[in-house]
């Protein structure tokens, strides 16, 4: 389970723009630390937009040691770097490592909009989570970091759900890949274009289209049917 934690938060409507996050993404623990605006007021409920049940759902603590009472992982969520601040983890690595702590409930804890959190604040936790982005333009917005973390975590829990590819469904592939050609031969298609060329545009093509054996099969007699008329046409 996870818990988001905001450290002194500034804006009502930041608070909002992350409980709306959370709900889109499957989340609905909120915390928040000092609070420096009414996460109950209106523009933190028009932020939210369908997501108020968050809101008012969200446990308000005086202490950053109050809200991670009792977790089992406590992530920073920092760009900041330094003597003591050096990330454990980037964002892209992140859900592989959490996937160890299944059943476990792991905080996610960000900063102040302006400042972040402090160096005893991250001390407080187990390791510092750095999102990458533009050296120009470092710092997200609170509600934008929330949600790509949630985000990656929500991706990485549907790419492990999806079906996993055939074993066998190479030799489909390539048999798509064969009556394709055959029917560009029978257009002439390569009269003008080097065919290794147009051989490795049209596996780049079929691959992007074929998920599973069914459709390189529907392909195969699809560009199959296309070349019997060629040949009927052809005779004709």
């Amino acid at each position: 389970m996870v818990r988001v934690i905001l450290v002194e938060p500034e804006g009502a409507e930041n608070v909002g723009m992350v409980a709306r996050a959370m709900a889109n993404m499957g989340h609905e623990r909120l915390v928040l630390v000092r609070p420096a605006c009414d996460h109950l007021s209106p523009p933190a409920r028009r932020y939210a937009v369908h997501a108020e049940s968050i809101l008012e759902g969200a446990r308000v603590c005086e202490t950053l040691a109050e809200a991670l009472d009792g977790v089992d992982l406590r992530v920073a969520v920092t760009r900041r770097h330094g003597q003591y601040r050096m990330p454990d983890l980037y964002l892209p690595e992140f859900p592989a490592f959490l996937a160890e702590f299944t059943g476990r409930d792991v905080a996610l804890v960000f900063g102040r909009e302006r400042t972040g959190l402090t160096s005893e604040e991250v001390q407080a936790c187990d390791l510092i989570l750095t999102i990458p982005s533009s050296g120009a333009c470092p710092s997200l917005n609170l509600a934008q970091a929330v949600m790509v973390v949630l985000y990656e975590l929500m991706r990485a829990s549907f790419l492990s759900l999806a079906p996993r590819r055939e074993e066998d469904l190479r030799p489909y592939l390539d048999e798509a890949v064969v009556r394709a050609r055959e029917v560009l031969e029978k257009l002439g298609y390569y009269r003008n274009i080097p065919e290794e060329k147009v051989a490795f545009a049209v596996r780049k093509v079929i691959a992007r289209m074929v998920r599973d054996r069914e459709t390189a099969v529907r392909v195969s007699r699809f560009f199959s049917h296309v070349a019997a008329r060629l040949d009927l046409h052809g005779k004709d």
